[in-house]
């Protein structure tokens, strides 16, 4: 058995991620014993970063390793936005990285992986030798698994072309991951918490995607403070439809709960990492003592130090053992007094003023949330655009909500929702044409292997971000609009159905038909590009809502 075989087999053995590639020297022979142990495993993209951003996804929505694989040299460093955007986020992820022979005394696709991997924010581990093939490959998944970020496995060519002088007998890495309860802290620690949170007059319970499955339990712990909740956005959804969320803290927060936060003097938070954004730059909570529940409380995040207080801990028990040692107490009802006429007047996603050229962009996404099943989950790409659709997606748990901000690019969304539906089925993406037209190759990969993904494209026929932030400097925008391409045209050219959406009425339609059918889709959605979102008419015009 040739080194690259039992590569194979110990991949197969390692769990259900398919293997997302793209094909070259380094690693054809590994693809092809892949394929003969397991038709269907192998995802054959166009370009290896969209490889790998697919395997991000998949590791999002599975809790499990993703896998993809490139070829040596090049082929590696094409996957630089997407292994960084992987690591930002802590996914799991195994990059199989062909790797030149150790002895050629030259190479033209030669160059040290090693340092690249760290350069991207990833591990590397290295195919050692013949005999350690195995130890190797075990070593690079329970890496990815405990330390929950990318990990390239450099695999030399004359290594894989080697005979494995063992049995290739595989142990699978996730037998070797340490077992570790729920945590809570000390009873000092939660009586310290407890009477700090007691003698606030406003509160804000605020959950992050750590406290998923725990909602009704941060609620409880509100109530019996009259604290109001929020979340961050990895964790929005929480706790959509009771009264008292006042939605996402930080950049997408509303005028009216921006001045509530401003009020709090205490903030507990649970299993948010309360970075940059979420409490925007530390001012978000001006007056308030914070207090961060996490099972990875980190002293320095983002640039910013979290919280007051730290405490590592399991979110659900630590609320539990909150509401129990609150219990005593009486709610305040100021704060939430406060905010009913807030609460009241800001559900839903504000309009923009009107612009011409194209659909309202808030209109748009408030017809795409009712139109998309709650049970489907929803990818949303990065630009101008997301300041419409974060606020207007609603009614879905945190799981159903896939976010590729992590590295500040845009170009991730089709590509990650790829990943995500091979594993869930049916996945809706909203993303821009500046985004897509980066990945435009991965439509044939999206017909080739009929992914069940419908991708909303919000065409402005510009980069709106930029168009935006230059006039509102008092700079031409132009530079940055290229026109509209008719990417309904493109993708079906591409293989893909395309839809082209001049009126809102068609979106119903559209996505029922996907839903019937399954077949990959572009939606193909002519925005205004003069509608300014409320957030950049805040961040970058300096109005008010």
């Amino acid at each position: 058995m040739k080194v690259y075989e039992a590569i194979a087999a110990a991949c197969v053995a390692e769990g259900q991620s398919p293997v997302f590639a793209l094909m070259g020297d380094g690693n054809m022979e590994l693809l092809s014993a892949l394929d003969e142990r397991d038709a269907g495993r192998v995802v054959h993209t166009r370009h290896e970063n969209a490889a790998v951003a697919m395997a991000d996804g998949w590791a999002r929505v599975s809790g499990d390793v993703g896998v993809c694989t490139v070829t040596s040299g090049p082929g590696l460093t094409q996957v630089a936005t997407s292994l960084v955007v992987a690591a930002r986020h802590g996914s799991p992820l195994v990059v199989l990285a062909g790797d030149t022979p150790r002895l050629a005394p030259y190479n033209l696709q030669g160059f040290a992986q090693e340092r690249f991997a760290a350069a991207c924010e990833a591990a590397f581990v290295p195919l050692r030798s013949p005999g350690t093939a195995l130890d190797d490959v075990r070593e690079a998944f329970l890496r990815a698994r405990c330390e929950r970020r990318p990990v390239v496995l450099g695999m030399p060519m004359d290594i894989q072309q080697d005979t494995y002088p063992w049995e290739a007998v595989h142990e699978p890495s996730a037998r070797s991951v340490p077992r570790t309860p729920p945590v809570s802290p000390s009873a000092d620690d939660l009586r310290e918490i407890a009477t700090m949170l007691t003698s606030c007059e406003k509160v804000v319970v605020l959950g992050g995607r750590g406290a998923t499955g725990s909602g009704r339990h941060l609620v409880e712990l509100a109530d019996r403070l009259g604290a109001l909740l929020a979340t961050s956005l990895r964790g929005k959804g929480l706790f959509d439809g009771n009264e008292w969320d006042l939605g996402i803290a930080g950049a997408f927060s509303s005028s009216g709960a921006r001045a509530l936060f401003a009020e709090a003097d205490g903030v507990v938070a649970f299993g948010a990492g309360l970075g940059y954004y979420t409490t925007e730059g530390g001012y978000l909570f001006p007056g308030a003592t914070i207090v961060q529940v996490d099972t990875r409380p980190r002293g320095v995040f983002e640039g910013q130090r979290p919280a007051h207080v730290q405490i590592t801990g399991d979110a659900g028990m630590v609320a539990r053992k909150l509401s129990a040692l609150v219990a005593g107490s009486a709610p305040r009802t100021a704060y939430r007094a406060a905010a009913k006429g807030v609460l009241s007047g800001e559900r839903g996603t504000p309009a923009g003023p009107a612009g011409a050229g194209g659909l309202d962009p808030a209109t748009v996404l408030r017809t795409i949330d009712e139109a998309v099943p709650a049970s489907a989950p929803v990818v949303v790409g990065a630009g101008h655009f997301w300041n419409f659709a974060v606020p207007a997606l609603t009614g879905r748990p945190p799981e159903k909500y896939v976010f590729t901000y992590d590295f500040g690019c845009i170009g991730q969304g089709l590509p990650v929702a790829m990943g995500v539906a091979r594993h869930s089925g049916r996945t809706f993406v909203v993303e821009g044409d500046g985004s897509l037209l980066m990945n435009v190759q991965e439509l044939e990969t999206l017909a080739r292997h009929r992914a069940p993904v419908l991708c909303f494209v919000m065409n402005d026929g510009a980069y709106g971000a930029e168009v935006h932030k230059l006039r509102a400097k008092g700079m031409r925008g132009e530079q940055a609009a290229f026109g509209r391409t008719d990417l309904a045209a493109v993708a079906d050219a591409l293989g893909v159905r395309a839809v082209r959406v001049t009126s809102p009425e068609q979106i119903g339609p559209a996505v029922e038909e996907f839903m019937a059918s399954g077949a990959p889709t572009v939606v193909d959605v002519h925005i205004s590009p003069e509608v300014i979102s409320p957030t950049y008419r805040r961040l970058y015009y300096g109005e008010a809502e």
